[in-house]
């Protein structure tokens, strides 16, 4: 939930992908960051299985750098990223093996 929370006050602060504007820039960080909220109050398989895939994606992008930001990030700060986007994609992929397992002792 914290890290949700970090993506939709990130633009707020000034945080951009330097070849999007900053409207969409803060469209699509506001955008995960409520889908992520969404995953930890509404659970729904799918869209856990979604956003866990996409924050696979990020934290790849972040670590061989092409996600280029505004303001420019640090090697660590690239680093960090995509130790926090590796951290939610497992949480988030967990939580869908779960939801999964748990559906299947219904069935």
């Amino acid at each position: 939930m914290a890290y949700a929370l970090c993506y939709i006050f990130s633009p707020f602060i000034g945080l951009q992908i330097t070849f999007f504007s900053f409207y969409t820039t803060a469209a699509i960080l506001i955008g995960i960051g409520f889908g992520l909220l969404a995953c930890v109050y509404k659970p729904n398989k799918y869209l856990i299985l979604f956003f866990a895939v996409v924050e696979a994606f990020g934290c790849a992008g972040h670590y061989v750098k092409i996600f280029p930001w505004m303001p420019t990030f640090t090697d660590t700060g690239y680093i960090s990223m995509s130790l926090l986007d590796l951290v939610q994609s497992t949480f988030l992929f967990l939580q869908y093996r779960i939801m999964d397992y748990s559906e299947s002792l219904h069935n």
